[in-house]
C-alpha cells in the first residue's frame, strides 16, 4: 500500500513538475514576444534619445566697474624768459645827446614822434633834397664830406668806429654818383646801411661828430651850450643860416632849451 502511494505521490511529482515548465515556456515566451514588439530586434542598434540639457539659471551680470584713469597731473609751466636786448646807445654827454634830439626832429620835420635814441627805418634814408647833389643821410642827416673831413682831422678820435665811418662815406659817394629814382641809392633811398644792426653806429657817428665840431669851434658843451653856442652849431651842422631855414633853427632850439 505504502508503494502504491509513493508511486502515485511520484506520478503527481513529475506531473506538477512538467506543469510548471509548460507554464514558465510559455510565460519566456510571451516575455520575448512582449520586449520583441516593445524595443525592437535586439540585433538593432538602438536609435538614440535626445539628451535634454538642464539650462542653468543665468547668473545676474556684474556691473563692469572700469578702472579709474590716473589723474593728469600738469607739468610745471616753465617762467618765460625775455630775450635779452642790446643795451641802448649812452651819449657821452646829456648835451651832445639833446642837441641831436633836435637835429633828427628837423631833419625829418615830416615825421611825428622822433626819438632818434630808437631804431627807426623812416630816419634810415637819404635826403630827398638837393636834386640828387646832397649825400645827407641818416637819423642826423650827416653828409659825406662832414664825415670825411672830421674823420680826417680827428683820427683818433674816430678811430673806435674807424670801419664804420669808412663804409659810411663810401656809401655818400655812392649817393652821389647813383640816379634819382634808385631804389637803394637814390633820393630818399635806404642805402646798405639802414637795419637795426647799424643803428647804434649811426648815434655814435654824431656823437663823435659834435664832439669833433665843439673842438673846432672851440665850445666847451660839457657847462652846456650858451644860445649863441647854439646857432654856431646849428649853423655849422646845417650849412645855411637862420634866414635860410629858420624853421630849422627853431625846432632845434625848442628841443634843446625845452
Amino acid at each position: 500500500m505504502e508503494y502504491i502511494l509513493s508511486m502515485a505521490k511520484a506520478k503527481v511529482d513529475k506531473k506538477f513538475l512538467a506543469t510548471v515548465l509548460g507554464m514558465a515556456g510559455l510565460g519566456a515566451l510571451a516575455f520575448g514576444h512582449g520586449a520583441y514588439k516593445r524595443f525592437g530586434q535586439f540585433n538593432k542598434e538602438t536609435a538614440p534619445q535626445a539628451q535634454v540639457q538642464q539650462q542653468k539659471p543665468q547668473q545676474a551680470q556684474r556691473p563692469q566697474i572700469k578702472p579709474k584713469a590716473a589723474p593728469v597731473v600738469a607739468e610745471p609751466q616753465k617762467p618765460v624768459v625775455a630775450a635779452p636786448q642790446s643795451q641802448a646807445y649812452e651819449f657821452s654827454h646829456p648835451t651832445i645827446e639833446k642837441f641831436l634830439g633836435g637835429i633828427a626832429k628837423a631833419e625829418h620835420r615830416g615825421n611825428k614822434n622822433i626819438d632818434h635814441k630808437k631804431y627807426d627805418p623812416r630816419l634810415m634814408i637819404r635826403t630827398g633834397g638837393g636834386g640828387g647833389s646832397s649825400s645827407a643821410y641818416g637819423p642826423y642827416q650827416i653828409t659825406r664830406n662832414l664825415a670825411r673831413g672830421l674823420v680826417k682831422n680827428h683820427p683818433t678820435l674816430f678811430a673806435p668806429i674807424k670801419d664804420f665811418a669808412n663804409d659810411f662815406i663810401a656809401q655818400g659817394s655812392e649817393f652821389l654818383k647813383a640816379q634819382n629814382k634808385d631804389k637803394v641809392h637814390g633820393l630818399k633811398g635806404k642805402g646798405t646801411l639802414h637795419g637795426p644792426e647799424y643803428h647804434d653806429d649811426h648815434m655814435r657817428l654824431g656823437d663823435l661828430a659834435i664832439q669833433g665840431l665843439a673842438k673846432e669851434k672851440k665850445i666847451n658843451y660839457k657847462d652846456g651850450l650858451t644860445p649863441r653856442e647854439l646857432d654856431t652849431m646849428i649853423q655849422t651842422w646845417r650849412g645855411a643860416s637862420e634866414r635860410e631855414d629858420p624853421e630849422y633853427y627853431k625846432i632845434v632850439r625848442s628841443h634843446y632849451f625845452n
